[in-house]
């Protein structure tokens, strides 16, 4: 059989899907590990955040790169364009800029390319392993850090709680932990094997560490429903339940006292400031917004030095600021509709399982910028790419 020149070789299919893994594995690593340095506020080299996007988005085109993109997927796509771009061509705000609406743009579409198209086992596996592995790596490049050059690992808030930050802030660092707590679930699903039962437990434990209330929650909430369901009989379950709640209980009682007392503060961090400034320019634009990626220009400077932040920490009163209320409808409708076409439980009982986690994930995003951070966009990939082996009675074994 003739054999084709080199010089064509590369256009054969195989081939050619064969050099898409490869460049996606590359920058897949690559945006993680920039993730990971923080470099940005490491070594004060300013907001790197467009160059940690920019390389997960040339991920996500070469994961996509001869993948049929899913219909429901292409629909929810179209419509968050549909709602970022034609309130943005109506809208009357003095300071809107094409450019900062396709920044943002391109920002959200870098994590949300992973969830088009269903993955090769190969890139499941990856992404969901390296997704979990996350948070011990940015514990462990923070005591690097911190015997290196002395940066600390913990940080004290206003309310005079201790939160442990690593190489990142804290509120980063739980994200972090969330994503990874439901991927280490996901994987013991799967494989059965007790690491990933200790390495949930561990992101869990460093969740509630950094001192966050909501994502330490959803994400204890989450892995509970994914590990009792994973569960195959019920003495397993009872025996997680009773384990979970004793462990959970000495924890808090021992080292858990910074989240307690966070809690007791009452304490909204500032949030309200931001949310009342916020909520006059959502009653100036109602229908139209001021912009996709605009919020952060509106929060008045001294709240935003007040409150250390410039986020809304609150996506539904961020959209309807930016997106005006139809714009937030539609931009809600699509992105429900990319995150429940990426699940593929093969059972009713295991989608029912994932809807929950995912509710969970939606009930965050009222107290945080869920679509703004990669790290907190990790927590639906992770579902999607684990979803498969939430199988009927628990059974793992699904692909």
């Amino acid at each position: 059989m003739p054999h084709l020149p080199a010089s064509h070789a590369g256009r054969l299919p195989g081939a050619a899907v064969a050099q898409g893994g490869a460049a996606f594995r590359l920058f897949w690593g690559i945006g993680l590990l920039a993730l990971v340095l923080n470099l940005g506020q490491v070594f004060n080299l300013g907001n790197i955040n467009a160059i940690e996007k920019l390389l997960l988005l040339i991920a996500a085109l070469a994961y996509l790169r001869h993948k049929p993109i899913a219909p429901a997927a292409a629909w929810g796509v179209a419509l968050i364009l549909l709602a970022v771009l034609v309130p943005g061509a109506l809208t009357s705000f003095p300071a809107f800029t094409w450019e900062r609406v396709l920044l943002a743009l391109l920002a959200l579409l870098a994590l949300l390319g992973f969830l088009l198209a269903p993955p090769t086992p190969s890139e499941r596996s990856l992404m969901l392993v390296s997704i979990a592995w996350l948070p011990a790596l940015v514990l462990g490049y923070g005591l690097l850090l911190n015997v290196s050059i002395g940066r600390p690992l913990f940080m004290v808030d206003h309310t005079g709680s201790t939160r442990l930050g690593g190489a990142t802030f804290p509120a980063f660092l739980a994200a972090a932990c969330y994503a990874s707590a439901i991927a280490s679930a996901l994987l013991y699903a799967q494989r059965r094997h007790p690491l990933y039962l200790m390495l949930a437990a561990s992101s869990l434990a460093v969740c509630t560490l950094s001192g966050t209330r909501m994502p330490t929650a959803c994400a204890t909430a989450s892995t509970a429903l994914i590990l009792l369901f994973a569960m195959r009989h019920a003495g397993a379950r009872l025996a997680l339940m009773a384990g979970g709640l004793l462990i959970g209980s000495v924890f808090l009682l021992t080292a858990g006292d910074q989240i307690l007392r966070r809690i007791q503060s009452g304490s909204s961090s500032g949030r309200d400031q931001i949310w009342s400034a916020l909520a006059r320019w959502s009653d100036l634009y109602p229908y139209t917004g001021i912009g996709f990626g605009g919020h952060s220009f509106v929060i008045p400077y001294a709240i935003s030095r007040q409150t250390s932040t410039s986020a809304a920490h609150n996506e539904y009163l961020r959209l309807l600021v930016e997106l005006g209320y139809p714009g937030e409808a539609v931009f809600l409708a699509g992105l429900l509709l990319i995150f429940v076409a990426a699940l593929r439980a093969p059972g009713a009982a295991g989608r029912c399982c994932c809807l929950a986690v995912l509710a969970l994930y939606f009930l965050y995003a009222a107290t945080d910028n869920v679509l703004y951070l990669s790290y907190t966009l990790f927590i639906p990939l992770a579902l999607s790419l684990g979803s498969p082996f939430l199988g009927a009675q628990g059974d793992g074994r699904a692909a």
